[in-house]
């Protein structure tokens, strides 16, 4: 080790003939301040050297209403989908992606967040902080399977945006409780989009989440540009869809149309 060591501190070769990369902080600093040094230096820290949940920073600004979320099967498709909406106005787009390697999923995310930021708009990764960090995306929507939303916030840190997945003011409340900056709530209506879903909320469920939470509620399912009035209407803030866009033969066309339905249309 005493050998080794000016090696792994800088950028000089060691004996076994390669540099370590000069910048990384790994060894010196803890792991958790290399790898979301941004993060962890904003706002106050727990006793895991992350902001508190309650800390967030990352709705400083708007929440777009309209959530555009990829198809499942990514691919150059689904990127043509994306760059569509995004042209059109979309103000989020939520990365979707199941099955594939994490290399996969790390391209598509990245290739995403770049036509996000082209077009202005803001991108969060379903499921995976890990990929929405590494690709630099806005932030990450979490369900019920997947990490916890304090370990997310406590990952992330406070400038992160990180969404829940709730269909009752309990668990609404427990989720915000716990660092979440906006929720998904759903399924509003049916759909075919995603299987072994519960019963739709419909508009009634989805205003007793509303009225239960202070965080923007974004209603999910069965969405559509003729019936988002209603759902705003209910309470909610915004809505998020899958086929209305991917399934439409004309996604520019659909996100106009949803937009204007939202009451964001440029």
């Amino acid at each position: 080790a005493a050998a080794s060591s000016p090696a792994l501190r800088g950028g000089e070769t060691s004996s076994f003939g390669a540099a370590r990369p000069s910048e990384s902080l790994a060894l010196s600093e803890g792991v958790g301040a290399a790898a979301f040094g941004p993060a962890l230096r904003g706002g106050k820290t727990s006793s895991f050297g992350a902001a508190r949940p309650s800390e967030s920073l990352a709705l400083s600004g708007p929440l777009g209403r309209l959530h555009v979320i990829t198809d499942a099967a990514g691919g150059s498709a689904a990127l043509d989908v994306v760059r569509a909406a995004v042209a059109s106005g979309a103000p989020i787009v939520q990365v979707r992606t199941k099955g594939g390697t994490d290399l996969i999923r790390y391209e598509f995310a990245r290739r995403v967040v770049e036509l996000c930021r082209a077009g202005g708009a803001k991108c969060i990764v379903n499921d995976r902080v890990d990929v929405a960090l590494a690709v630099g995306a806005d932030g990450t929507h979490v369900g019920a399977d997947d990490l916890p939303v304090e370990a997310v916030r406590r990952v992330g840190g406070p400038e992160h945006l990180v969404g829940g997945t709730a269909r009752d003011p309990v668990r609404a409340a427990e989720l915000v409780a716990a660092g979440a900056d906006y929720l998904g709530v759903g399924p509003a209506y049916a759909t075919s989009t995603k299987s072994g879903l519960p019963d739709p909320l419909g508009p009634a469920g989805v205003a007793a989440v509303a009225a239960a939470v202070p965080v923007p509620v974004v209603a999910i399912g069965g969405v559509t540009a003729s019936n988002v009035h209603e759902l705003l209407a209910a309470g909610a803030y915004g809505v998020a869809v899958v086929s209305a866009i991917f399934a439409s033969p004309d996604p520019a066309d659909a996100t106009r149309r949803l937009l204007i339905a939202t009451g964001e249309a440029p």
